[in-house]
C-alpha cells in the first residue's frame, strides 16, 4: 500500500484529529485490507480489541492475550514490519542507515504504538520541537518524552511550542524554570519531570 495514497493520508488525519474514537481507526483498517496491507489492518484491530478489553476489565481473558500476541508479532522488536511502518508514519524521526552491508532503521524504538498508530514518542527535545507538528498531523500523538534538552535555547522552545500544545502528557528531565514555564504555557497537559 502506498503510504502517500490520498485516502490513506485523509484516514490518518482523521485518526490524529479524533484520537479517542476507535471508529476512524477501524475504518483505516478496512481501507488497509482493501489496499493490500492486511498485516497493518490486523495490528489496528488487535490493539483496538486489546485496549477495549483492558478498559472493560477483561485483563485476564484468553482472547485479550491472543490479541496481544498478534499485535506483538506484528510490531514487536523482531518484526520486519515494525521498521517499515515506523519509517512510513514518522520519517522525520526514523532514519535508514547502512551498517556493514545491511540497512537498519534508527529511531524505531522511539515510537510506541497504541490501537494501531503511534501515540507516544521519545526523542531529543530539539528534534521534537523541529518536527513534532508534522508528525502529529499524521499520528494521534498524546504522550511525548523529551530527552537531551539541556542545549535547547529559549528561542527554540518558544518556536516549537506548537509541537507541544494539546499533548496529554509531556515528560521533560528537569524541574526548574523550564518546567514551570512549560506548565504555564501548556494548560491541560500533564507534565512529568524526571530528575537527572
Amino acid at each position: 500500500m502506498d503510504p502517500l495514497h490520498p485516502d490513506w493520508l485523509a484516514l490518518r488525519a482523521a485518526v490524529a484529529a479524533h484520537p479517542d474514537d476507535d471508529t476512524p481507526r477501524l475504518v483505516a483498517a478496512d481501507f488497509l485490507d482493501e489496499h493490500g496491507a492486511p498485516e497493518r489492518a490486523e495490528l489496528i484491530r488487535a490493539q483496538v480489541a486489546t485496549a477495549r478489553m483492558y478498559a472493560s476489565g477483561m485483563s485476564d481473558s484468553p482472547e485479550l492475550h491472543a490479541h496481544w500476541r498478534a499485535a506483538n508479532r506484528l510490531i514487536g522488536p523482531r518484526s520486519p514490519l515494525r521498521a517499515r511502518w515506523a519509517r512510513d508514519e514518522c520519517p522525520e524521526l526514523v532514519r535508514a542507515v547502512v551498517v556493514g552491508n545491511r540497512e537498519e532503521a534508527r529511531g524505531v524504538d522511539q515510537l510506541e504504538w497504541r490501537r494501531g498508530f503511534v501515540e507516544k514518542v521519545t526523542c531529543p527535545a530539539i528534534d521534537w520541537l523541529r518536527v513534532g507538528v508534522s508528525v502529529r498531523a499524521r499520528n494521534p500523538i498524546r504522550d511525548v518524552h523529551l530527552e537531551a534538552w539541556a542545549h535547547v535555547t529559549e528561542a527554540q522552545w518558544v518556536a516549537g511550542l506548537d509541537a507541544l500544545r494539546g499533548l496529554t502528557d509531556l515528560t521533560v528531565p528537569t524541574n526548574g524554570p523550564l518546567f514551570d514555564w512549560l506548565r504555564e504555557v501548556l494548560p491541560g497537559t500533564r507534565l512529568w519531570d524526571i530528575p537527572f
